[in-house]
């Protein structure tokens, strides 16, 4: 869900957006608390700027009073700054400053609605004024409609960009309103409107998009609609490299099936795939995949299949160890009369070649036949022998003896580990073998030989 992750986030930046508020706040008030001068809290300059004043609009007198309003205004002395003011614009109503001061006169009476008006009007003759932009965006704030302060603080911070204070009231503001947006989302999802929800995850990453969980509770409400590539475009959006959002991407890949792409995704952005567990148990899965995709068609499916044929195992073993390719023939001049209807035929004889399975005196190859615990023990074994992997003791199954045929191969591939004994030490070299059996063992082989 929405909540704990992205309201941590929300939380951690709340308490820097404190902070730098206090900061400023005291930096403000300790000033103003000498032993020769006492007056009220100053204000925090994001709320309140003085505005500009042409050169040569006012006379010394004039300025001079205007600057004493403001002082008013910032002390609390809002009645003696709104008189100074009326005097002013009672012979000059043209003059901005003083009516973006006694905007700020009312708001810092609390008056918003006058406040509002004041600023308004200003804006409608000069939309890019600034002071006023801010003003009403404290007043919209201070009213308790974040939403409609953000938009405003945003434009002031366009014409102010090198005032900080503004620029961290613009920060705080975001979140803010992304913080809102969230909470509501997780309301409406756990409603199960999922629509309602979307849209609230998709306003709070607007206004913070640095916040990632945000981004992924919203990829996944989006997969959920089944929009799985607006999903991908909102993960794909951010530029910085983070791990879970690169989890997320491949994920996504890989369910649709682009390898290619689901592998880049990780190790785009993950500095090393292998050290992160679950990442790294996710590229297995693509590599098993791709593997998988690599078999003939016939084969994809044998991890379901209740046995297997001789063809299939002679297909699997060839098509899967990719150290026996490079290997040459060590059996030559045998013919196997009954593979004319096989799909596994190039396989079949490329396993007879290199010696992995053997020919029948009556000069057939079987390939429908089952395959059982000993043959495919014989079969790892010479697989083992080509691409040289060392001898390893194993405890000797209890129900063969050293007689038997298959015993040597089958010694071989316990002390290797591709096969194993049965709880009770035997190893039931008569039993047929599953799909998913000759699948692990294939796999198995596949494994050392990439070692050797």
């Amino acid at each position: 869900m929405i909540g704990n992750a992205s309201h941590k986030v929300i939380g951690r930046r709340f308490r820097t957006a404190d902070f730098w508020i206090l900061a400023l706040a005291l930096a403000l008030f300790l000033p103003a608390c000498g032993p020769t001068r006492v007056e009220g809290p100053r204000i925090d300059d994001s709320d309140y700027i003085f505005p500009e004043l042409p050169r040569g609009q006012l006379d010394s007198r004039d300025e001079k009073a205007l600057r004493g309003a403001w002082t008013d205004v910032l002390t609390g002395q809002t009645a003696r700054a709104e008189a100074a003011l009326g005097k002013l614009l009672s012979a000059r109503p043209e003059l901005t400053a003083a009516q973006a001061i006694l905007g700020f006169a009312a708001m810092r009476a609390n008056r918003l609605d006058d406040a509002s008006q004041i600023f308004s009007a200003i804006l409608s003759a000069e939309p890019e004024n600034a002071v006023a932009l801010v003003g009403l965006a404290s007043v919209r704030r201070k009213g308790g409609l974040p939403d409609q302060a953000l938009p405003l603080y945003i434009r002031a911070e366009r014409l102010r960009p090198r005032d900080g204070a503004l620029a961290r009231r613009v920060g705080e503001m975001k979140l803010v309103v992304a913080e809102a947006a969230i909470a509501e989302a997780g309301s409406l999802n756990a409603e199960g409107r999922k629509a309602e929800a979307i849209t609230m995850l998709e306003k709070a990453l607007t206004v913070a998009p640095e916040l990632s969980p945000v981004r992924l509770e919203l990829a996944d409400l989006l997969v959920e609609a089944g929009r799985r590539t607006e999903a991908l475009a909102v993960l794909g959006a951010t530029h910085e490299a983070d791990r879970n959002i690169a989890l997320r991407i491949a994920t996504i890949r890989f369910e649709d099936g682009e390898l290619d792409a689901a592998e880049a995704a990780l190790k785009r952005g993950l500095r090393s795939v292998a050290e992160d567990t679950e990442a790294a148990a996710l590229l297995a899965r693509i590599l098993d995949r791709r593997a998988l995709l690599a078999l003939p068609e016939p084969l994809r499916a044998i991890g379901e299949a209740p046995r297997v044929t001789r063809a299939e195992l002679a297909a699997l073993v060839v098509v899967r160890v990719q150290a026996l390719k490079s290997r040459p023939p060590k059996v030559t001049g045998v013919v196997a009369s009954d593979l004319s209807r096989t799909w596994a035929r190039p396989q079949v004889l490329r396993a007879i070649e290199l010696g992995l399975m053997d020919v029948y005196p009556n000069h057939t190859f079987q390939p429908s036949g089952a395959v059982r615990r000993g043959e495919l023990a014989v079969v790892a074994a010479r697989v083992l022998d080509h691409v040289g992997w060392g001898r390893s003791n194993a405890t000797p199954p209890r129900d063969m003896s050293p007689s038997h045929l298959q015993y040597a191969s089958v010694l071989r591939v316990l002390g290797a580990g591709v096969m194993q004994s049965t709880p009770t030490g035997a190893f039931e070299p008569w039993r047929i073998v599953s799909g998913a059996e000759a699948k692990a063992v294939v796999d198995g082989l596949t494994r050392l030989s990439a070692h050797r």
